[in-house]
């Protein structure tokens, strides 16, 4: 499953043509008790490791020849579709040509290196990866406006807690705007 973000306010090319425009939102899930949530989450985080995580995407990229410039993932909780997932948000330098077959490799990749990864999809526990796509500069934007070392976002871009993930997937939804800037 891939997801788009697309900034709040329309985004303009240089020559003044919009190139692209904002989305209505989408009306909120019922959310699952807190234990259950943070069961599911603990249970998708143990799954894989950084190492096994960036080696998936790394792969995923090289067989699509896309370049991936930042990414951040998360566990989820429990979805609409009644299992939790691995949420992954990549800004790229080059985009692959298809981003749902994109998510597929990576999917298939952690399947090879991760074991727990493996039993859990095999069994039918987890989902297979989403991916949203960011608009370029969405993690510079992030570490200007909350002014965070790149170092952070390096150590955290697989990380138990879904604050870094939900704060870039913010700070790419609502696009630059100097009020924003944290004091």
């Amino acid at each position: 499953m891939v997801h788009q973000v697309i900034p709040a306010q329309p985004i303009f090319h240089l020559t003044g043509r919009v190139i692209a425009r904002p989305v209505a939102s989408v009306a909120p899930a019922v959310m699952p008790p807190a234990a259950v949530v943070a069961e599911a989450v603990a249970q998708v985080y143990s799954l894989a490791e950084r190492a096994q995580l960036d080696e998936a995407i790394d792969y995923a990229a090289r067989v699509h020849r896309a370049t991936v410039g930042e990414f951040v993932a998360a566990p989820s909780a429990v979805g609409a579709a009644g299992l939790p997932h691995i949420a992954l948000a990549i800004e790229f330098f080059v985009p692959p040509a298809s981003a749902d077959q994109f998510s597929d490799e990576v999917d298939r990749a952690l399947v090879r290196r991760s074991l727990g990864y493996f039993s859990a999809r095999r069994t039918e526990q987890v989902r297979p990866i989403c991916l949203t796509l960011l608009p370029a500069g969405s993690f510079h934007q992030w570490r200007v406006v909350w002014k965070k070392d790149p170092a952070i976002a390096q150590e955290n871009r697989w990380s138990p807690h879904r604050r870094i993930y939900e704060s870039i997937l913010h700070q790419a939804a609502t696009g630059w705007n100097e009020h924003n800037v944290v004091e």
